[in-house]
């Protein structure tokens, strides 16, 4: 007997020691957390908790902006994750303002994490996306120079082919789906209708994707953003393997887009100087010229920057026309108050009575409670949801935390529009929420009275940490009463970020999202395919892409309005 128990020894031993490695590390892990720092969410395992990697795994999760923003709501406004070490994440609007402004906390775009995209690029030069050099000849000369693609007066000029790309989308829905009741798969439409867009628009190119249910430049795009978001870059194990299958098809479609970036840009140059009437994209992009030389940049910088601007021109657009699609579909009630909308205004379709007349310039800014739905779609459903990544360039204290110089500050957008300390019931659909009433409380801004009382708990203790909902003696505010005071109140809305590197094209995006929706809207009924299943079942299969992709098709059925 004596025998037999000796023989556990070797098995009580392995599980002592288990048992003391398990302590070692929360205990580091918790005085990580104690030196002044924010507070943070439980580490990916025991294992990673010993290593400055302790959130990577959650980091290239396809869904990781669900988790950024359960911890945002549990942890408070600012919070540290260690993912090549210490993030520090920043959700309140407040401090988000004051992160992006070019103010005393104002901090510049992360360069290294941002020279990762380039991967995708298949283009290593700078463009105005990646670089963190707001001062240099490159970012001031193109920022300039494209300015005046996105004026009103161009895009008043460049309506009419926004509004036939739309109309053509339409009538082929009309003879496609009314007569046979198939359902509409809305991301492959809303990908090929922007993407022609900004090739008409921006560039003076036709790709004619409407003509095609296929595209291979968006399908392949699509997957190399995937793999992009769940990589941080390009995958290590495909230089160090690039004859394995992976690699092959990865480096396939990478090809298959840098030939079509080569092709819009060869097309644009091959015209010559362009008239001075012309102040597309492609012809401002001929124009520029470096000021310290007075010469045009590079070609592979022009290059580089074209590829920008043709993504960013047709991959969030799509996104956005498509979640505002589904919320619209998914509340009749709403549906039925822009068509009123509509109707008042001549433009809602209706059998038996006269045509309804054709959508106009006035029209994009005309309707409140159409616009306020398209809002709060973009709040909600996020499409730049990743949002930005910024380097501390000195020692600063933000939410009465201290930030080290040289830190990584996180600001994920799809946590800043659905965060408890922002706005009130934000999981909760409401447009009225913009137009000064309705059941949340209609807080159009950061929930200014909720923040003074929503606290991060300073402890050492490390997760899980609960929010303080009471106003008694708060340990750590993550949010300032000067910061509060200081901000404006829309700034807790940023679908497009803000202050320098602000979205250049978001003028463009508004003009063909609306276009787009109104154009549709006028016609159709909107109902969601049995397909689609519930909102809780399509909320959890959400994935990043760069974008705010759904993990399931979301499919429409059509009806005539008064069918």
């Amino acid at each position: 007997m004596v025998c037999m128990d000796r023989g556990w020894l070797p098995l009580a031993a392995t599980a002592l020691a288990g048992s003391a490695a398990c302590v070692c590390a929360v205990y580091h892990f918790k005085k990580k957390a104690s030196k002044n720092r924010p507070p943070s969410p439980p580490p990916y395992n025991w294992l990673l908790s010993l290593s400055n990697y302790a959130h990577a795994p959650f980091f290239i999760m396809p869904d990781m902006h669900r988790y950024a923003t359960e911890w945002a709501n549990k942890l408070g406004g600012v919070y540290v994750m260690y993912i090549q070490g210490p993030f520090y994440v920043v959700t309140d609007a407040m401090l988000v303002y004051q992160v992006i402004s070019r103010g005393d906390l104002g901090m510049p775009k992360h360069q290294e994490l941002y020279r990762m995209t380039d991967w995708i690029l298949s283009h290593r030069s700078p463009q105005l996306f990646s670089t963190a050099d707001e001062s240099g000849d490159m970012f001031r000369a193109f920022r300039k120079g494209l300015a005046p693609c996105f004026s009103t007066e161009n895009l008043k000029k460049s309506f009419p082919k926004v509004r036939a790309c739309a109309e053509k989308m339409v009538s082929m829905w009309e003879k496609m789906y009314l007569a046979t009741e198939e359902p509409v798969l809305t991301d492959s439409w809303m990908n090929r209708a922007t993407l022609d867009i900004i090739g008409q628009v921006g560039f003076n190119y036709e790709f004619k994707a409407l003509d095609f249910e296929h595209n291979t430049f968006i399908e392949a795009m699509h997957e190399n953003l995937i793999e992009l978001s769940t990589s941080m870059g390009e995958n290590p194990f495909d230089r160090l393997f690039p004859f394995t299958s992976q690699a092959r098809q990865s480096a396939a479609r990478r090809r298959r887009t840098k030939e079509l970036f080569n092709a819009v840009y060869e097309a644009v140059k091959s015209r010559g100087e362009p008239p001075a009437d012309d102040q597309s994209i492609g012809a401002n992009l001929m124009r520029i010229k470096n000021p310290s030389t007075g010469q045009p940049f590079p070609e592979e910088i022009v290059l580089a920057n074209l590829t920008i601007m043709l993504i960013a021109g047709y991959d969030t657009t799509a996104a956005t026309c498509m979640w505002a699609l589904y919320d619209i579909a998914r509340h009749p009630d709403v549906q039925k108050r822009i068509a009123q909308e509509l109707a008042e205004a001549g433009l809602l379709q209706v059998p038996g009575q006269a045509q309804a007349r054709q959508l106009e310039w006035a029209d994009l800014a005309a309707f409140p409670y159409f616009n306020a739905v398209l809002k709060e779609s973009m709040r909600l459903h996020t499409a730049a949801a990743v949002g930005t990544f910024r380097q501390c360039q000195k020692d600063v204290m933000l939410g009465g935390w201290h930030i080290p110089k040289g830190s990584t500050v996180w600001i994920p957008l799809h946590s800043v529009h659905n965060s408890i300390h922002n706005f009130t019931a934000p999981e909760v659909f409401d447009p009225e929420r913009w137009l000064g009433g309705g059941p949340t409380g209609s807080k159009p801004t950061p929930a200014a009275s909720n923040t003074v009382h929503l606290h991060a708990a300073a402890t050492a203790a490390g997760p899980p940490v609960e929010e303080n909902t009471t106003a008694s003696g708060p340990t750590k505010p993550f949010a300032t009463p000067h910061s509060q005071a200081s901000v404006p109140p829309n700034k807790a809305m940023l679908p497009f970020s803000d202050g320098s590197r602000s979205c250049i094209g978001m003028n463009l995006a508004y003009v063909d999202v609306r276009t787009i929706l109104l154009s549709i809207l006028s016609k159709f009924w909107l109902e969601l395919d049995p397909s689609v299943g519930s909102h809780a079942k399509v909320e959890a299969a959400q994935v990043i892409a760069l974008v705010l992709s759904s993990g399931i098709p979301i499919k429409l059925r059509l009806k005539g309005h008064g069918s």
